[in-house]
């Protein structure tokens, strides 16, 4: 029997911070908002990048603003997804490893599906069976239709054994 293994992207196989932190800063700077710092930025993370930009304004903009920001940063992410960004030492390899040992290999985030998929293939060609990221209108991490979804779209139903592996209270509430 063939078993699944679906990793968190941001903070788990991939250091993203930085780039984050960038491309975040980048779009509040194109609105004439403040940078925020790395600490905080870290703190905001895990909900996908619109819950960032409204948590990184610590609502005081109204909704045309947030989406203004938000689809300026989508843009910049999504034209340098790399940058400031890197796998963490050890992992590819670990990750090689599993894939030879036969488990099927998937991602989950909330990040947005384009600079997801754009990342998984620059850093770890060939080894995710599966990327599912933030798209719109469809549901996010915690809800667990994303780990369906995956199971799904690899053909496997709710009996194999599949677990999530990843580095937020966010994973631990899929």
């Amino acid at each position: 029997m063939n078993r699944l293994c679906i990793f968190d992207l941001d903070g788990t196989v991939l250091n993203t911070l930085g780039g984050i932190h960038f491309h975040l800063n980048y779009a509040l700077g194109l609105n004439g908002f403040a940078p925020i710092d790395l600490p905080t930025c870290r703190t905001l993370i895990g909900h996908g990048l619109r819950r960032l930009v409204q948590d990184s304004l610590h609502g005081t903009a109204n909704s045309r603003i947030v989406h203004q920001i938000f689809q300026d940063l989508l843009g910049s992410y999504r034209k340098n997804p790399a940058v400031h960004t890197h796998a963490y030492p050890g992992i590819p390899e670990q990750l090689e490893y599993l894939n030879d040992q036969g488990l099927t290999l998937a991602i989950a985030t909330n990040k947005d599906h384009d600079v997801a998929v754009t990342l998984v293939d620059q850093f770890f060609p060939g080894l995710f069976q599966a990327v599912r990221g933030a798209r719109d209108g469809e549901a996010m991490k915690p809800d667990p239709s994303v780990i369906r979804d995956i199971q799904q779209t690899l053909q496997f139903d709710q009996s194999t054994p599949t677990v999530l592996i990843g580095d937020s209270s966010v994973d631990c509430h899929t």
